[in-house]
């Protein structure tokens, strides 16, 4: 479920950063339509509109712009988590390893 609600984050930071649903889905590999729906079930979530739409636009609401900086640190925190988890791994990793050659 927490991996569900960042692909949503992620999907909401790429259309901002993007300026454009169509260009971000391309960026992440998934549908437009994905993409719109990722949004609509964030803005359920948040209980409020993150863009306003027009043919020839979209731009983040007050409301959007506020949340930008909120995702901006759920993003930066779940990048750092990503890499500690992974550092780890190598490391215990690398561990074994050197166990393993010991004991040969």
């Amino acid at each position: 479920m927490v991996f569900s609600h960042f692909a949503r984050i992620k999907t909401f930071l790429t259309i901002a950063r993007e300026n454009s649903f169509s260009k971000a889905a391309v960026k992440l590999a998934i549908s437009q339509p994905a993409a719109t729906q990722h949004i609509q079930l964030l803005e359920k979530a948040v209980e409020m509109k993150l863009f306003k739409r027009s043919r020839e636009k979209i731009v983040l609401t007050e409301e959007g712009k506020r949340f930008y900086v909120l995702a901006l640190e759920v993003e930066k925190a779940y990048k750092s988590a990503e890499s500690k988890i992974a550092l780890r791994f190598f490391k215990n990793e690398w561990e074994e390893t050197a166990i393993l050659r010991r004991r040969n």
